[in-house]
């Protein structure tokens, strides 16, 4: 990200939360938020997060069950975890801090108490040294945040990402986008556990990746989502490569845990044939990412099909 800016992950469904955290946070960090607990952990084993804040009142999974998951995530032992919530009661925060809560944010929500808890939890990691630097260059920072944070802040939009969309705009490149649900993925989930599903999801993974060429890139968004960005390919060209994935999902067995899968995923497919633009290329970019979801939720209602703007 430019100027390094470190990652906020929101686990949060109510969106005046999310908004305010994002205020209080702006420019000094990349939020990016998530409704749910599940979402959460596919954020953070794909991304570098600094800091986690969790709202306490709209978790769906146990606190203690989700924090201790957190905690086996590789690299993610110590990172600080900071609660919303309204709880003081001594047996509530003791249980909160065993489970692996660093610090407490408490409500009604104030801008400035968000940014000092944060600040105190991120004292001993070199996160601070950045937040030094970005205070120190808000202004230059500011351009990019406001073109790439609302990207960040919806899908897996990374730094590579970022750098595709770069590449495409300078090499004045007409591409498309290819969204993929695998269908039933929550229900997976609860049937039969994370690992299942995460091993299940790491499979799709694979086999997308065969199918790419040497300039597309592959964007795991989370929850058995996937995007991909296909430089220099027509609609319909896509929408071939949809149907080729599509065809060999069906005839795929997949295996987990010594059980059989079948596995069905929903593929929504977007074309922009026309060049990105030089002032507006992350406009025209979330434009089409926001068609592509679009036509992955119409693909949806019906699952296991593909649907195209």
């Amino acid at each position: 990200m430019q100027d390094n800016l470190p990652i906020c992950l929101v686990v949060t469904s109510d969106s005046s939360k999310k908004s305010y955290v994002k205020q209080a946070l702006n420019r000094m960090f990349y939020v990016i938020d998530t409704p749910d607990s599940f979402s959460a952990v596919d954020w953070l084993k794909n991304l570098n997060v600094e800091v986690i804040v969790l709202d306490e009142k709209t978790l769906d999974n146990p606190l203690s069950n989700l924090c201790k998951h957190i905690r086996k995530i590789k690299g993610y032992e110590k990172t600080p975890i900071l609660l919303i919530t309204n709880k003081i009661k001594k047996d509530f925060v003791m249980r909160a801090l065993n489970a692996g809560v660093t610090d407490f944010i408490p409500e009604p929500l104030d801008e400035n108490e968000i940014y000092q808890r944060i600040a105190i939890a991120l004292r001993d990691k070199n996160v601070n040294k950045k937040l030094g630097f970005v205070a120190s260059k808000l202004k230059k920072a500011a351009a990019l945040s406001k073109s790439t944070q609302k990207l960040s802040s919806r899908f897996l939009m990374n730094e590579q990402a970022l750098k595709e969309i770069q590449k495409i705009k300078k090499n004045q490149e007409f591409f498309s986008l290819l969204m993929l649900q695998i269908d039933s993925f929550q229900n997976i989930d609860t049937q039969w556990g994370d690992l299942v599903a995460e091993n299940l999801s790491v499979a799709i993974r694979d086999l997308l990746k065969r199918h790419l060429r040497s300039n597309d890139s592959l964007f795991p968004q989370g929850g058995g989502r996937f995007l991909i960005i296909l430089p220099k390919t027509s609609s319909r060209a896509a929408a071939v490569m949809a149907e080729t994935i599509l065809e060999e999902i069906h005839e795929k067995k997949f295996f987990a845990k010594n059980q059989e899968f079948s596995l069905t995923v929903s593929i929504g497919v977007a074309a922009l044939e026309k060049k990105l633009s030089s002032s507006k290329s992350y406009e025209q970019f979330d434009s089409l990412l926001e068609k592509v979801h679009l036509c992955l939720k119409e693909a949806q209602k019906t699952r296991d099909r593909i649907v195209s703007n």
